[in-house]
């Protein structure tokens, strides 16, 4: 999901997606190349520019507006999660609902991010990144339907960026020279191989 758009792989490689519920494959997911994520990360250089300039209180109305749209699709969400993660739908229900207090949270930071003293609310205030997610290839359709909503609920194409792929795009984003900062979910062996 690169500029607002869903992009056709040209790596030629797939990983199956299992329905742990059934053990089935239920799907496959492309995994993009080096060059695919190069690409996306073009994309959110020359996207980011754009959206760093807007007033704070403009894009906080936009994670406002996703707030919304997630909401409404909370049960939607909730299977996609269910179907590739295994969890129940209460669970996964709650899994969405602590993300979505994250984000709320989120709402607030224009504000947070003024501290005691401030030259005035306006651009200049350091959020606005673009952001490229690179989700586990296991369960990629949850982060491609929330990158739809946040396109939905005004995001501008580029600023939120899916790569599907494995080992090969996470060195590609670890090495990546303008990826300036890589937040990640993972047990403390993966941590140990991403910090040494």
């Amino acid at each position: 999901f690169i500029g607002g758009k869903h992009v056709k792989s040209t790596s030629g490689r797939t990983a199956d997606i299992y329905n742990p519920n059934t053990g089935e494959v239920q799907a496959k997911v492309a995994l993009a190349s080096k060059a695919e994520l190069r690409a996306a990360v073009e994309n959110a250089k020359s996207s980011q520019l754009a959206w760093a300039a807007k007033n704070p209180q403009v894009r906080a109305r936009i994670m406002m507006r996703f707030l919304e749209l997630a909401n409404a699709h909370k049960e939607e969400l909730a299977n996609l999660i269910s179907k590739e993660h295994g969890k129940t739908i209460p669970d996964a229900l709650g899994d969405l609902q602590r993300g979505l207090e994250v984000a709320e949270f989120a709402c607030g930071v224009p504000h947070l991010m003024k501290g005691e003293f401030t030259d005035g609310a306006g651009p200049g205030i350091a959020v606005g990144n673009a952001m490229i997610l690179k989700p586990s290839e296991r369960d990629p359709s949850c982060p491609m339907r929330i990158a739809e909503l946040f396109l939905e609920a005004g995001l501008p194409p580029g600023i939120l960026n899916v790569v599907n792929g494995d080992k090969e795009s996470v060195d590609a984003i670890l090495n990546d020279p303008d990826i300036k900062a890589v937040g990640f979910v993972g047990s403390t062996a993966i941590a140990q191989y991403v910090y040494a």
